[in-house]
This record gives structure tokens, C-alpha cells and sequence, in this order.
């Protein structure tokens, strides 16, 4: 009988999952939570998406996509604010104080 021996990689996503795992044969422990969603993150979870969020600010949804990478512009902080609830405070602390 011929043993063969299958070697393989599974990729997954575990960045939007709690876990805690220890070896039960080390005490090596290893934990994982995921990162708090940014003020921005959470105006376009209100709005319904980083589209509505645009249509609801007469934006682009490319501009929307290029705050998150960036900064959301002054400018467009109190209509992000009164549109979802999020306070300009949250999204420009430097600015708002």
C-alpha cells in the first residue's frame, strides 16, 4: 500500500471573525477581533451603501470610495451628518473639536 500525502492551502477570510484558539499542546494562545468600522465606514451602513450615501450627498460613489482611502472633505461633513447621524465630529476630530 502506497501512503500518499495530499499538501494544500485553504485561504479564508477571517478578518470579520472574533476567534480565540490555544494549542492544547503549548500554551500558545492566538486571538483575533476585528477592527472597529470607521466613521465613515458606519454613514454608509446608516445610508444603505457607499452609492445611496452618494446620492443622498450629490456626490460620485467613486468619491466616496476615494474618502475612505483618504479623508472625507470638510465640506461634505455636516450633509454626511445630518444625512446618517454620524457626527462630523466623528469623521474630522482634527477639524470639529
Amino acid at each position: 500500500m502506497i501512503a500518499e500525502t495530499l499538501n494544500f492551502m485553504v485561504s479564508v477570510d477571517l478578518s470579520a471573525i472574533n476567534f480565540s484558539w490555544k494549542c492544547p499542546n503549548c500554551s500558545v494562545e492566538v486571538s483575533h477581533r476585528p477592527p472597529e468600522p470607521t466613521p465613515l465606514e458606519k454613514a454608509i451602513a446608516k445610508a444603505g451603501g457607499r452609492r445611496q450615501l452618494a446620492e443622498l450627498l450629490g456626490a460620485k460613489r467613486q468619491s466616496v470610495e476615494y474618502w475612505l482611502k483618504h479623508k472625507v472633505p470638510w465640506r461634505h461633513a455636516l450633509a454626511i451628518e445630518k444625512a446618517t447621524g454620524v457626527s462630523r465630529k466623528e469623521l474630522l476630530p482634527e477639524l470639529f473639536e
